[in-house]
């Protein structure tokens, strides 16, 4: 059942209208042992589809997670969790070694 149309809002809780959504999505790029990659993804899933994982080079082992902009500290506090769990390096990009290049960036 849902509540009445003209139910007061929390108090932290900002109405549509005064946020602008963002325009563009965030990335990170991980490089992550094929074998955790399923797990990984499972975890990810299960914190409410925070971002998405896709796959980049299967060969090299680089991932990139999609997320929006306004969740950043949540994926990375997500990241910090599960890197307790599962071993991975989230890698830093450059205009020299990026994805589109070919080349894949090295770690921080």
């Amino acid at each position: 059942m849902r509540g009445p149309v003209n139910a007061p809002r929390r108090p932290n809780q900002i109405p549509l209208e005064e946020t602008a959504p963002p325009q563009w999505s965030r990335r990170l790029y991980i490089r992550i042992s094929p074998a955790d990659t399923a797990q990984f993804k499972f975890l990810l899933e299960s914190y409410g589809h925070l971002a998405y994982l896709s796959v980049v080079d299967r060969y090299a082992a680089v991932a990139r997670l999609v997320f929006s902009p306004n969740q950043e500290n949540e994926v990375r506090e997500f990241l910090s969790a599960v890197g307790l769990k599962i071993t991975f390096t989230v890698l830093k990009l450059t205009q020299k070694n990026s994805p589109e290049n070919g080349e894949f960036p090295c770690a921080l």
